[in-house]
């Protein structure tokens, strides 16, 4: 029989690997680019912009849509690690979570 000692600790195990993988994704960088490269914009996880390249041959009017267009492909890329992370724990408790014991 299961005791509930053992599953305080499978759910206590579970905890720290879900917490990992947050810190894991908040610690993602993600390139974000728009223009056919000429402007790049790099996100962290916690979607907060670290850095803009403009190539300066285009427009400030060119680059203001070309930012957000380079942001808004970043963020894509975040939400992708996001779900390609945490795919796997939704996946276990889709799947019926069978304790390890």
């Amino acid at each position: 029989m299961v005791g509930l000692d053992d599953m305080a600790s499978a759910i206590k195990g579970a905890q720290k690997n879900i917490e990992k993988i947050q810190a894991e994704i908040q610690q993602a960088e993600a390139i974000g680019e728009s223009g056919a490269g000429l402007v790049k914009v790099t996100i962290n996880g916690a979607y907060k912009c670290l850095k803009v390249v403009i190539d300066e041959s285009i427009t400030k009017s060119e680059s203001e849509d070309l930012i957000c267009a380079a942001y808004n492909n970043a963020v894509e890329k975040i939400a992708a690690i996001q779900k390609e992370k945490l795919g796997v724990i939704s996946n276990v408790f889709q799947s019926g979570f069978k304790m390890p014991f």
